[in-house]
């Protein structure tokens, strides 16, 4: 797992200088004297890179993702105590199985470029990057983030042939780096062509747009599938001997051919990464939705929330609930990821409604100015919030307090995510972007846009 710093540092490219963002990089690692840097190939109009510097500890190394900058490539520096081979060696291949599970899960192939040790951590400088891009694609990373780092060394070789084949642009070359992955779990070519006429159906749930792939082989008559693409395209690929079976470059046919099944071998090769490795791709994760009450789970337990899903004595459940709340969740903070606007943390446990496998909490600031109040749906594994009635700030308090609430709500519509944390720092849930029904979401920004302006102009009156 990855264990990542709970907020990106505050830092915004656009308007720094990238002196200062290695200032602050040496200021966070003054105790090191080298920093090994992996500069990060990317098309920044397709491929996710955080915007801002972010530092996280990986396998107990200090680890920074220098931000995408108008004059800087992105990189991966990790300080160093010294230049010896040995240790840089170590910190490139955790670099490189860093961004092979980044590719697994942002499906991407990111690919290394220049590897150094230096004094200063300061990435190569480029003019390609074009700054209006950087904010469409941000990739926000979390400490409870899912990140895929096996230990087995197969389930390793998995993701690093998966991001290979990713990043390789011919589309032979391709399909031969998804087919190799086949080839990790299984030997010979018999075992491999049994297993995927076992499994090719199983595979399109994954891959919904493999589809196409599939009724292309049926309609040329293709049933044994696995034969198919072992022999016609992985030995073709790979070999030259066998005229019959040769994939010419120069043919067009040939490639077409090719290009047609390209999406059936991927959806296999993410079949057998999660089915035989197991190891959940994001679209997996995201289905399950398990991680948006994850905390929760852990602190309430099995034995009390398979009460709160059975739904049976209620009065009791709601005793217990009401103790476990005012004693393990007394303060939560109510926070959106990446936003730095405070008007929600450290608020106090309030009240709790509970019924059909789901909790109604609600929080209060001390004063009782602010309040909050979210569903836990533990039936369907959600965070369950209203923004016109969930967030609230009492008239009578300040302006100031009255504003960063609006500018809270604004920020949440524009698909934010919604995170509650303890008092320790623990990440107890969190939910998926908001994503408003597209009329109501525009009519509610502009309502609340109008509503921020007046309340600032009125700030400055004062």
């Amino acid at each position: 797992m990855l264990c990542i710093l709970r907020k990106v540092i505050s830092l915004n490219p656009i308007e720094m200088k990238h002196e200062e963002i290695a200032r602050e990089i040496h200021q966070l690692s003054s105790e090191y004297n080298y920093y090994f840097i992996m500069e990060v190939r990317l098309d920044i109009k397709f491929a996710k890179w955080p915007y801002k510097l972010t530092r996280l500890c990986l396998e107990n190394k200090l680890f920074f993702l220098w931000p995408v900058t108008e004059k800087n490539l992105p990189a991966i520096i990790i300080p160093c105590k010294t230049m010896e081979i040995a240790e840089k060696e170590e910190n490139e291949k955790l670099a490189l199985r860093f961004l092979s599970a980044l590719s697994w899960l942002e499906d991407y192939g990111y690919e290394e470029g220049f590897v150094k040790v230096v004094r200063a951590a300061f990435p190569s400088s480029t003019n390609l990057v074009l700054p209006e891009l950087q904010f469409r694609h941000n990739l926000l990373i979390d400490e409870n983030d899912y990140l895929p780092l096996p230990k087995d060394n197969n389930a390793r070789l998995s993701l690093a042939l998966y991001r290979e084949a990713l990043i390789n642009n011919n589309v032979f070359y391709k399909f031969l780096g998804f087919s190799k992955i086949l080839n990790i779990k299984f030997d010979s070519g018999e075992k491999q062509k049994k297993w995927i006429n076992d499994h090719i159906e199983a595979s399109l749930d994954k891959l919904p747009e493999a589809q196409d792939s599939f009724k292309h082989l049926k309609t040329l008559g293709v049933n044994d599938y696995g034969n198919h693409l072992y022999e016609m395209g992985r030995c073709a690929i790979s070999h030259a001997y066998d005229k019959s079976k040769l994939v010419n470059p120069d043919e067009p046919k040939d490639k077409h051919r090719i290009t047609e099944t390209l999406l059936l071998i991927k959806a296999l090769a993410e079949h057998l990464i999660e089915s035989e490795f197991k190891i959940q791709s994001d679209k997996t994760i995201w289905r399950e939705h398990k991680h948006e009450l994850s905390g929760f789970r852990e602190v309430l337990g099995k034995k009390l929330l398979s009460k709160i899903v059975k739904n049976k004595d209620l009065s009791n459940i709601e005793r217990l609930l009401s103790d476990k709340f005012s004693k393990d969740f007394q303060v939560l903070s109510f926070c959106i990821r990446g936003y730095d606007n405070d008007i929600n943390e450290s608020l106090y446990f309030f009240s709790l409604n509970y019924g059909q496998g789901a909790v109604q909490i609600e929080y209060r600031s001390k004063n009782h100015s602010v309040m909050v109040s979210v569903c836990l749906n533990f039936i369907e594994e959600r965070i369950q919030f209203d923004t016109k009635k969930s967030f609230n700030a009492q008239k009578n308090i300040s302006k100031a307090t009255i504003l960063k609430q609006a500018k809270f709500i604004r920020e949440l519509i524009g698909n934010g995510i919604l995170e509650v944390w303890s008092k320790s720092g623990k990440l107890l849930g969190r939910t998926q972007p908001y994503l408003p029904n597209i009329e109501v979401g525009r009519y509610q920004r502009l309502e609340l846009d109008e509503y921020i302006l007046d309340l600032e102009s009125n700030s400055e009156n004062d």
